[in-house]
């Protein structure tokens, strides 16, 4: 299967991302998903819905120090009233707010439908879990991939995207191409399946808003095949 090395020039601008996702679409998805919460918490709904697209920005990085470049970098009127917290909060918080309010976003933000489109696909690696093997490859000991497929605009924009669970890394199907992602192909680290679900969705939101902001890719060669 061919790979290619995309990635963006520089580091994603994470002060951007409530001009592409404004706090009145993630509150509108939060509630359509009933994703809100019953009482105050150190780590709001809102909070982890730019968490998580600041996690699939940073995939090198532990999630506290993601959290704290995250409201260093946000607007004062965005982060007004929220602040750090541990690791333990943070992964709690994201489970409690699930995958629908990510995949939600991402149709908010998919481009529409061109006569140009393309397909396009790209194969990545999920943590070994036991709740991971048992969502997605329940049936064969290989280590569980997600194989995400697209529809490309012209532009790099997505108008579709799904994803489907396989074992191993199966070439491309049919005369889809290397779906191209930016800043660069999913790291997805959650040990529970809906948290990996939300991380598809959370890095599929992120192209959509690297397109939006014009972010130019740093393209390298295609990786070289393993025997």
């Amino acid at each position: 299967m061919r790979q290619r090395s995309v990635i963006l020039a520089g580091p994603f601008p994470l002060a951007t991302l409530p001009q592409v996702f404004p706090r009145a679409m993630v509150h509108a998805a939060i509630a359509a998903e009933a994703a809100g919460e019953r009482r105050r918490r150190s780590l709001p709904a809102p909070l982890v819905v730019y968490l998580n697209l600041a996690l699939a920005a940073l995939p090198d990085h532990g999630s506290e120090e993601v959290l704290a470049e995250l409201l260093a970098a946000l607007p004062a009127r965005t982060r007004a009233g929220w602040r750090r917290a541990s690791s333990t909060s943070i992964t709690a918080a994201r489970r409690r707010l699930g995958p629908a309010v990510m995949h939600r976003l991402f149709t908010q933000v998919a481009a529409p439908a061109t006569p140009a489109m393309t397909e396009a696909a790209i194969t990545v690696p999920v943590p070994a879990s036991a709740d991971n093997r048992a969502a997605f490859t329940p049936a064969t000991p290989a280590r569980p991939h997600l194989h995400v497929a697209a529809l490309v605009c012209p532009t790099g924009a997505l108008h579709t995207a799904t994803w489907t669970p396989c074992p191993g890394t199966p070439a491309l199907a049919g005369d889809a191409e290397p779906l191209d992602l930016l800043p660069g192909a999913p790291v997805l680290r959650s040990r529970h399946a809906e948290g990996v679900i939300a991380e598809v969705w959370s890095a599929l939101c992120l192209h959509q808003a690297a397109m939006a902001l014009g972010l130019s890719p740093c393209r390298g060669g295609p990786e070289p095949r393993r025997a």
